[in-house]
């Protein structure tokens, strides 16, 4: 089986292309959802609360949205949170990639692969990047966010140049559907899926 992983940074089309790899067949995962449920449960909770205060489990659930302008704000909360997150989530990705171990492909997106230095887990890893300025506009677009809030978050994570030197396939995600979906075409047809 080969385990292909989509990364890149935020607003950078990675959605698209594993909207485009599901299409194409193949089981697919999102890091990030299995944070969100993750999140919530008993171990994220009672980490976060002792490292970030009572404040962020209002009505039983993780307020995202305050705990990333506090983590977003500041570099070592992130990391703090990272490391209370990254564990609990690469737990439960490798489950998910051994219950599908009999197929002959899968896609998790998880945006901050390189970040969390779990290349390992990926056989083939896609990197999806676009302009900074396009990004810059797609994320206050689509998150309602400020020029500051916007730059916060690009910021946070590692240089796209140097996410490219470390993927095995680069995906500029800023032309037409149908020029990502022949890049991914390309791409899966190397590998023979």
């Amino acid at each position: 089986m080969i385990t292909f992983v989509v990364t890149g940074g935020i607003a950078s089309g990675k959605s698209n292309v594993m909207s485009l790899l599901e299409k194409r067949g193949l089981p697919t995962l999102n890091a990030d959802a299995v944070g969100h449920e993750v999140g919530n449960t008993p171990q994220a909770r009672e980490r976060i609360t002792a490292a970030f205060g009572e404040g962020y489990y209002p009505e039983g659930k993780l307020d995202r949205a305050a705990l990333g302008r506090l983590v977003f704000a500041d570099s070592q909360k992130r990391e703090q949170l990272n490391a209370i997150m990254h564990g609990l989530i690469y737990e439960r990705i490798r489950r998910w990639i051994a219950e599908h171990s009999a197929e002959k492909a899968v896609a998790i997106e998880i945006p901050l692969l390189f970040e969390s230095g779990k290349q390992q887990i990926a056989d083939v890893i896609l990197h999806c990047y676009v302009p900074r300025d396009t990004q810059m506009i797609r994320l206050m677009a689509r998150n309602g966010l400020t020029e500051t809030e916007a730059l916060q978050r690009i910021d946070a994570q590692m240089p796209t140049e140097q996410k490219m030197a470390l993927a095995h396939h680069n995906i500029d995600t800023s032309g037409s559907f149908l020029q990502t979906a022949q890049r991914v075409d390309e791409i899966l047809k190397q590998y023979e899926v």
